[in-house]
């Protein structure tokens, strides 16, 4: 099962995917405290790619920053998946 991330955040670096374990912990309160004031959205991905599903959030949405975490493995993927987001006038 892989738990994937997507986070563009203020105060969270890009290459968050990629620190291990411990350094990501680092940065999870400002995740918290970005869900806490973010705005939601239920993303479905039912018989279309996560690529896709994603350009129409980002086309939708048109976010500035951004924090979902949803599962895609070869055997187990979401059928929709959670974001947390921000738009230009709330930022």
């Amino acid at each position: 099962m892989d738990t994937k991330v997507k986070v563009r955040i203020k105060g969270v670096p890009s290459n968050y995917n990629s620190l291990p374990f411990g350094r990501q912990l680092e940065y999870r309160r400002t995740i918290q405290q970005f869900q806490e004031t973010a705005k939601r959205a239920w993303i479905s991905q039912k018989r279309i790619s996560h690529a896709k599903a994603w350009k129409l959030f980002l086309e939708t949405y048109q976010p500035v920053e951004y924090y979902t975490c949803y599962l895609d493995g070869q055997f187990t993927r979401d059928d929709s998946f959670e974001v947390y987001y921000k738009t230009s006038k709330e930022s």
